[in-house]
């Protein structure tokens, strides 16, 4: 019986390192009968494979349950997509972020892209429930009116995406890169579902409204005509 132990000096740092020795000591020691790598690095690492592995299956799943709600919610195919599409850009944003830089994804931060698709979905469903209000109202805002309580909309958004990424943009003060890393996807995340939610969906918003209001006027059985 014999216990090797192997410190290393940042094993949370320097992945790539850290992964190329975990490799070379179990292909070192894989022909030793009940022999076993583990430790906390270990433990790290091979969690870490399970979440990239299982990622996009995570994803998918936070999707559909979010999905599936507010379809029982909203009842429009159209509306849930709306609803979901700064939750969507938001991921988006995060995965090419990650891609096109040295960012490594560690298990904390992985974590957080499905929690993404709950948090992010928050601005597109204030955003498409207001139009929806705005719809059903008996005779419709007026353009002027309808823009001026948008944009007032789109004040508290910004306001209230801003105090959550200011909280989760502080963990980047931390000396733990896990915990660095969860504030970097969140806040990054949260930003792109904001400018989603202001430059796309707001935009979608108003034209499907103009196009409802018009449909309206020009229809013979509506008391307007």
């Amino acid at each position: 019986r014999a216990l090797t132990l192997i410190p290393l000096a940042r094993p949370y740092v320097d992945l790539a390192q850290r992964d190329r020795l975990i490799a070379s000591v179990r292909r070192a020691v894989e022909a030793i009968p009940g022999a076993t790598v583990t430790g906390v690095s270990v433990v790290g690492h091979d969690l870490q494979r399970l979440l990239q592995r299982d990622l996009a299956r995570l994803l998918s799943i936070a999707a559909v349950v979010v999905a599936l709600w507010l379809g029982l919610w909203l009842r429009s195919a159209r509306d849930v997509a709306l609803a979901m599409l700064p939750a969507a850009v938001a991921v988006l944003a995060v995965l090419a972020a990650v891609g096109l830089t040295t960012t490594a994804f560690d298990p904390v931060s992985m974590v957080a892209l499905p929690l993404l698709a709950g948090i992010g979905v928050d601005d597109g469903v204030f955003l498409v429930s207001f139009a929806r209000r705005r719809s059903t109202d008996r005779d419709g805002a007026a353009g002027t009116d309808r823009e001026g309580a948008l944009a007032a909309s789109a004040h508290a958004i910004t306001m209230t995406s801003l105090t959550t990424v200011l909280a989760f943009g502080s963990l980047l003060l931390t000396d733990t890169p896990a915990i660095r890393g969860l504030g970097l996807v969140l806040a990054a995340g949260i930003s792109a579902a904001w400018a989603a939610s202001l430059f796309i969906l707001v935009p979608l918003l108003n034209r499907q409204g103009a196009a409802a209001r018009s449909s309206k006027h020009h229809d013979p059985a509506s008391p307007r005509s």
